[in-house]
C-alpha cells in the first residue's frame, strides 16, 4: 500500500555527519568543574575564530578537556553555541580562574562524558595536524583529525563515570598527585 511518507535514505560516507574535535587545556581543575556545572566555557581569544568557524561549518564540534599538569584527559563536551562578543566579560571574571586578559567570551556546551584517561594510554595517538606530535603534547585549541577524536572519545567513554551535580575535578587520586607535583602516573617515566 503506497504511503505519503518520503523515502528513507540510508546515510552514505558522503552524507555522514562530520564532527570536528579540539583539545582544550584548562588552567585549573576548578575551571573544568565550573564548566561542568554551568554548561559554559571561555577559551583564549586566539581560539575564538577557529572554534566559531568549526561550529558554523560542521554539524558537531567536540572539545576534549585536559587539566594542565594532570597528565590525564578528563572528558569531552559538545559546543552548543557560537562564541559571541555580546556575552558579558564579567561572566568570565566571576566564573573562571587564570589570567583574565587572555580569556575570550563565553559560549555554551553540553558535557557528554566525564572520565579519567591517563596520558600513557594515548601514547600511540599522533596528530598529523600538528607535525605528528603525540596528542598529549597538544596546545590549547589544537584540532584533532576526526578518526583520532573519535578514538579519544571512545577511551573516555571506557573510563567514564556518572556526571553528577556534585562532581569535582580532578576525579582520581592519581590526577590530584600529578597536579600537586607528585609522582607521574603509571606507565610514564620521570
Amino acid at each position: 500500500m503506497p504511503t505519503d511518507e518520503p523515502p528513507t535514505t540510508i546515510p552514505t560516507p558522503q552524507t555522514k555527519l562530520r564532527t570536528k574535535y579540539f583539545i582544550i587545556k584548562s588552567y585549573s581543575a576548578e575551571n573544568v568543574t565550573t564548566s561542568l556545572r554551568r554548561g559554559i566555557w571561555a577559551t583564549q581569544k586566539q581560539n575564538e575564530q577557529m572554534l566559531n568557524d568549526a561550529f558554523l561549518d560542521t554539524p558537531r564540534v567536540v572539545l576534549v578537556f585536559s587539566i594542565n599538569g594532570s597528565r590525564h584527559f578528563q572528558g569531552y563536551a559538545r559546543m552548543t553555541s557560537l562564541i559571541q562578543p555580546k556575552r558579558p566579560q564579567d561572566y568570565v571574571n566571576r566564573d573562571f580562574q587564570g589570567d583574565i586578559s587572555k580569556w575570550g567570551n563565553t559560549f555554551t556546551l553540553n558535557w557528554e562524558r566525564v572520565g579519567s584517561v591517563p596520558f600513557w594510554e594515548t601514547d600511540h595517538m599522533r596528530n598529523p595536524l600538528a607535525e605528528n606530535m603525540p596528542i598529549t603534547r597538544s596546545r590549547d585549541g589544537q584540532e584533532l583529525p576526526e578518526r583520532i577524536g573519535e578514538e579519544m572519545c571512545r577511551l573516555i567513554d571506557h573510563h567514564g563515570i556518572p556526571i553528577r551535580p556534585d562532581l569535582m575535578f580532578p576525579v582520581t587520586e592519581e590526577e590530584r598527585e600529578c597536579i600537586a607535583g607528585g609522582r607521574p602516573p603509571k606507565g610514564v617515566g620521570g
